[in-house]
Formats: structure tokens, sequence, C-alpha cells
């Protein structure tokens, strides 16, 4: 039997707007989204504790200030365990 490869939801970071899952979305509403995620990973996966991966994909020249919140927002919604994935342009 095969293994399901799982893909982690993607927070984009590009030219200063935010993506989840390519839905542009502001800091006000990140933690919303990504909980919302969070809940269709858990309906999908009743048994299964929710492992909390998502990747930041951004290019080099994003503020500190800004990655830090989206990684704060990402803590609260229970996403733990994050990746990032450096974009050259």
């Amino acid at each position: 039997m095969a293994d399901v490869l799982e893909r982690n939801p993607v927070i984009k970071i590009d030219d200063n707007k935010l993506y989840v899952e390519d839905k542009m979305v502001d800091a006000n509403s990140i933690t919303a989204e990504l909980l919302d995620l969070r809940k269709k990973y858990q309906e999908l996966h009743p048994k299964e504790e929710f492992p909390g991966i998502a990747t930041i994909q951004a290019d080099r020249r994003v503020k500190y200030e800004f990655l830090n919140q989206v990684i704060l927002a990402m803590n609260q919604a229970g996403y733990s365990d994050i990746k990032f994935a450096v974009v050259v342009k």
C-alpha cells in the first residue's frame, strides 16, 4: 500500500501582499484563514493529530517585521512546523 503524499498549506508573501493557498488575505484575517484550513484538515482526517505544517514562500527582501507577524499568526492557528521557500527574483 502506498502512502498518500500530503501537501502542506502555502502562505505566500509577494510584493507585501499575503496569500493563503492563493487566496489573498490581510494581516487581520490570516489567522482565521489558517484556522479554517486546519478545520478542513481535521474533517478529512478525523482520527489523526493535526501536524501543524505549513510553508512560507517569500523572497529575501521581505521585511522581518512582516514575516514575524505572519509567523505569529501561524502559531496562533496551531501551525508550529514552519518551512521556508525562498523565491529568487
